[in-house]
């Protein structure tokens, strides 16, 4: 099954590393993004006086409870003041969404602490990393800021979402959804599932989401499924779980 999705996302997520060291430029091109569809920018700071912000947030800005015409017209403007090649998708299945009352990876300012955005981009930065390069050295690094943002205000099974829009087919997204399927024997083998139940009763710290993002994906490579990877096992999780 295609996604049309992935090749934008994972362009725009490449993109975002660009500003990790110059987040007034990002801050201004987001609001400049926004003004030319004549949309209010949703509240990231108390006072929307924005002074900071990380790239897991400004994917959610697109990734909420909203219209798909709303997430079509937002991600039209996105790839203007990008300059994003890949083509703006219209179809948006397999992507999980963020609760649009919980849409910030941060708490507001006087409820975070100072280095908390900069760890969100040192997460993002070695995620990027690791999805090209999965060798020890950058597990090591991942690991270290995965859990390091792991215990942040703002911070739940949100940012297993946030792995998995940047680069879908490296990182496993543990929404409510994908928990309850992957942990039914009828969708995934046995021994998998007795592997990461118990994993998975709270958000996992780095070594136990590594752990369950190696362990799906050999099973899916493995097993006899319709689903052979992170994005087609999370759209298929979504059909289950709305026939049931």
């Amino acid at each position: 099954m295609q996604f049309e999705w992935i090749n934008f996302y994972s362009e725009f997520a490449t993109k975002l590393l660009e500003f990790k060291n110059n987040r007034a430029k990002l801050i201004a091109d987001i609001q400049s993004a926004y003004s030319a569809i004549n949309m209010k920018l949703p509240k990231l700071e108390r006072e929307d006086s924005i002074i900071d912000i990380d790239p897991f947030t400004v994917f959610g800005l697109f990734n909420k409870g909203i219209t798909n015409a709303n997430r079509i017209a937002i991600l039209e403007s996105f790839a203007t003041v990008f300059k994003i090649k890949s083509k703006v998708p219209n179809n948006f299945d397999g992507i999980p969404v963020l609760n649009n009352l919980k849409a910030t990876y941060y708490g507001f300012k006087d409820d975070r602490q100072v280095a908390d955005i900069d760890n969100l981009w040192g997460l993002y930065e070695s995620a990027i990393n690791l999805a090209e390069k999965d060798d020890a050295a950058n597990r090591e690094i991942f690991t270290k800021w995965y859990d390091t943002v792991h215990d942040q205000l703002g911070i739940r099974w949100n940012i297993t979402m946030g792995l998995y829009w940047i680069r879908p087919y490296e990182f496993i997204n543990l929404d409510s959804r994908n928990r309850w399927f992957i942990v039914d024997p009828d969708n995934m083998p046995v021994d998998f599932v007795n592997s990461v139940k118990k994993k998975l009763n709270k958000v996992p710290y780095a070594a136990e989401y590594l752990a369950i993002k190696d362990a799906c994906l050999h099973a899916l490579k493995d097993g006899n499924y319709e689903y052979k990877n992170y994005p087609e096992l999370s759209y298929s999780a979504w059909i289950v779980s709305e026939q049931v």
